[in-house]
């Protein structure tokens, strides 16, 4: 009887922790690329906590979706790539380096539609980040 209690326990927990490590944050910033043939093939989203960047291809296009992080009149802290419909690429403070942003500073993102070739359809914004 004492073993079946331990193992229900055991399972309890084990689905809270699968269950909370999968929640979804929200992110304080999001942006689409500017649309070609009327709907976007990209996606950027900036979650100030953890300085979470993630860029997602939205569009069978052949086209990727390219974003950027900059500094506010700056260089390029760091860019990503993700290629293929439904696919998404996710970069975060805890990687260290480029992808920990400084807090208080507005910094320049970038989302653009990205050939072999060129990069089109791009757009911009300045998110501040007190996270």
């Amino acid at each position: 009887m004492k073993t079946r209690k331990v193992v229900t326990v055991l399972a309890a927990a084990a689905a809270f922790s699968f269950l909370g490590a999968n929640a979804a944050v929200a992110a304080d910033y999001k942006m689409t690329t500017l649309g070609h043939f009327v709907v976007p093939g990209g996606t950027m989203e900036f979650t100030k906590y953890g300085d979470i960047v993630k860029v997602c291809d939205t569009d069978a296009d052949g086209m990727a979706a390219k974003g950027w992080v900059k500094e506010a009149g700056g260089g390029t802290r760091y860019s990503l790539q993700a290629g293929g419909n439904g696919k998404c690429v996710t970069k975060r403070a805890s990687m260290g380096g480029d992808y920990d942003i400084p807090e208080g500073g507005t910094h320049e993102f970038l989302v653009c539609l990205h050939t072999s070739t060129d990069d089109g359809y791009c757009n911009r914004q300045n998110w501040k980040n007190n996270g």
